[in-house]
């Protein structure tokens, strides 16, 4: 893991020797595309999403509960700012507060990001849960939920704890969109049994759109923000990945949808 190593404290305020971090400096990007790589065909088959909007700013209640959404899942890096910024791009902040504030609508954050920058959006949203789930080396899953400054781990005893399972920890990675396990922790952190009520909000087809479609959930799609931002390699897997999209999901001819909507009035 990026930053410093996360220090394990146990209910005395002894800190145990901290445990190798899931993942090294940098690179959450690469790590992203190599898990990715295997299961591309199934994702190209989910590329679609439930709507897709010109910004988050199109984002508001009303359209949340026409979907019936109950709880949002938000990505961060492209799709509330440019990766590595400090807060909210002026256009979605707006949005989000108002997302915020409608009353039995929770959320929660899943991002791809590197293990400095989960800790550095902990401080950006306070409020916001942020959520990561480990796999170790011997196959393991680690779940972490933090929210501002407070941390809680649960590994394979199933019970929540304030410090990190070190032995757990040992050689793990950290799983990334759109790994299954994640969704469904996104859902039970969202106190919601029908996927079909949490709305996954994102700008990667392949990340965020599939996994939400692959888990049963709404999806949300909006243009990347600050598309400069991101490394060379990540902005040539964008462009690829909206060719692709317009190639399996090429949208039909105005005249052909002219015609069928004359017909359908008919």
């Amino acid at each position: 893991m990026s930053g410093r190593p996360l220090q394990a404290r146990d209910p005395t305020g002894r800190s145990p020797a901290a445990p190798r971090r899931p993942a090294p400096a940098g690179g959450d990007w690469l790590r992203t595309v190599g898990q990715e790589l295997g299961g591309i065909p199934r994702l190209l088959r989910h590329m679609r999403a439930t709507c897709e909007l010109p910004g988050i700013e199109a984002l508001d209640p009303a359209l949340l509960r026409r979907l019936g959404a109950r709880g949002v899942v938000w990505d961060v890096d492209g799709t509330l700012m440019r990766r590595g910024d400090r807060s909210v791009a002026p256009g979605p902040q707006g949005a989000l507060a108002s997302l915020l504030a409608v009353p039995g609508v929770r959320h929660v954050i899943l991002s791809n990001c590197g293990e400095a920058r989960f800790t550095e959006l902990a401080t950006i949203f306070p409020d916001i849960p942020l959520l990561r789930i480990y796999r170790s080396a011997v196959g393991q899953l680690v779940y972490r939920r933090r929210q501002g400054g407070e941390e809680r781990f649960r590994g394979a005893s199933g019970q929540w704890r304030p410090f990190p399972p070190v032995a757990e920890l040992e050689g793990a990675r950290a799983l990334r969109k759109p790994a299954a396990p994640l969704l469904r922790f996104a859902l039970a952190e969202l106190g919601l049994e029908n996927p079909a009520q949490a709305a996954v909000v994102g700008d990667q087809r392949l990340t965020d759109v599939a996994a939400a479609s692959l888990a049963g959930c709404l999806s949300i799609k909006v243009p990347t923000l600050g598309r400069e931002s991101f490394p060379v390699p990540v902005r040539l897997l964008q462009l690829a990945e909206e060719a692709a999209y317009r190639v399996l999901y090429r949208p039909l001819p105005a005249a052909r949808l002219s015609r069928d909507s004359r017909a359908e009035a008919a």
